[in-house]
């Protein structure tokens, strides 16, 4: 017991200290719900909401989120909710009470059908489930409840009033408190997802040169490496998802840092596509380093590539890790267009690399000529097997570099985006 007491406390610990805002946001989640007890605890305040503040603390529980943007897309969700499907359910119990009591029942049952029915079928509309899917979830419940409850209309009104008014309040203090004590922001989580997906394909591209060129020499670095490699671009791939959340999210919030009236959410959505169509190719690229470890090119033909390889890795990581910190600080960079430059220059290098192969131009030399007998075009194809990696790979690797272009392409339309007023005052300096 005392083991696993100490475990726990560790894995507490471990996972405070590996992000400290975790702590923060369950500090800020106990304060919300300690303002809202207020109401449970001071008698007039009680009084005040008749006793509904029970309904302002499940709202907290359920409303709070990590980050801003979700906590006000849950809070403009159920409060909205509540209060249409509330008063629309009044206005259906008004109908009902006017007819006869069998009419009226059949007024309930089919209201109830069709809203339940058009609700549900727009929570399948991309552009509701993206704003207002947990909405639809709360209108559907809500009005279902209060539509097939007995009460009378003025019991009904009240009721509807007074949960309308306790779930604004419960939410009013949720959103107050996640923006003015350390707020956490969908839109910075989003900018700093994208540059620590940039580093992880950085360090993939390292990773690879390691395992390519020093294979037998370092096994256990280079069982580490793959298992970096593996995890770093894997993880671009299956990032979709937190981006696209994220982004959702980011619309909700208000004006804040340099994003100034409109956060560039579909930007960085773009700058993400980009990032994971690069991870695809490298994704590739580890799966020949695979191949290669049964077809096994000559090492003269290797020791002819390797240094256009390096450079160009080194080239296209370093461009990589430039985008990273521009992305991760918001800042423009003064030398995104010479790293550029140097990662065309290594992909010029490559390509001339690959033509004066000096292996591969006598095995052409001798595929042309017909004084060639079974056993010499055998030997011939079979070495000619061997170059195909090689050859695959440099295309691999040029496609990368072509793609981190792309992602600069992409990047600077972010650029225009978030540093409009450093760029008007640059070109009045000028």
């Amino acid at each position: 017991m005392k083991h696993k007491l100490w475990g726990f406390a560790y894995l507490l610990w471990s996972t405070g200290k590996s992000d400290p805002r975790k702590g923060i946001h369950a500090l800020k989640t106990a304060l919300a719900l300690t303002l809202v007890s207020i109401f449970y605890y001071v008698r007039p305040l009680y009084q005040g909401v008749a006793g509904s503040s029970m309904l302002s603390i499940t709202t907290v529980a359920v409303v709070f989120e990590f980050d801003v943007g979700g906590t006000i897309y849950r809070s403009f969700n159920r409060v909205s909710a509540t209060i249409i499907a509330g008063f629309l359910a009044i206005g259906i119990h008004i109908i009902a009470d006017r007819s006869t009591k069998e009419v009226g029942h059949i007024v309930h049952g089919t209201t109830v059908f069709l809203i339940a029915l058009a609700a549900t079928f727009a929570r399948f509309i991309p552009a509701v489930k993206s704003r207002y899917d947990y909405g639809m979830l709360i209108f559907i419940c809500t009005f279902t409840l209060i539509t097939l409850s007995g009460h009378q209309i003025g019991k009904l009104l009240e009721i509807a009033i007074r949960r309308s008014l306790t779930i604004a309040l419960g939410s009013s203090i949720c959103v107050l408190v996640s923006m003015v004590i350390y707020p956490i922001w969908a839109g910075e989580e989003l900018q700093l997802l994208l540059a620590g997906n940039l580093h992880k394909l950085a360090s993939s591209l390292e990773v690879f040169m390691v395992e390519y060129f020093e294979k037998g020499d370092h096994e256990l670095k280079n069982k580490e490496s793959i298992q970096k490699l593996i995890s770093g671009y894997r993880c671009v791939l299956s990032s979709k998802a937190s981006e696209d959340r994220l982004a959702s999210l980011a619309r909700w919030e208000p004006p804040h840092g340099r994003f100034g009236i409109k956060h560039p959410w579909k930007s960085y959505k773009k700058v993400g596509v980009a990032i994971r169509y690069s991870a695809s190719c490298i994704e590739t690229l580890h799966s020949y380093l695979k191949f290669e470890e049964n077809i096994r090119a000559p090492e003269s033909i290797r020791n002819h590539l390797s240094s256009a390889f390096m450079r160009l890795c080194f080239c296209s990581s370093s461009t990589l890790k430039e985008l990273m910190n521009s992305m991760k600080e918001m800042k423009k960079s003064s030398t995104m267009g010479d790293l550029v430059a140097n990662m065309n220059y290594a992909e010029e290098e490559l390509q001339l690399a690959l033509k004066t192969l000096p292996n591969l131009i006598i095995r052409l030399k001798l595929y042309k000529t017909s004084n060639i007998n079974n056993s010499g075009m055998e030997n011939m194809s079979s070495r000619f097997v061997e170059v195909v990696p090689l050859v695959t790979v440099s295309s691999l690797l040029m496609e990368i570099s072509t793609r981190i272009k792309s992602i600069n392409d992409e990047f600077n339309d972010l650029a225009r985006d978030i540093f409009t007023d450093e760029i008007k005052e640059r070109e009045e300096v000028c």
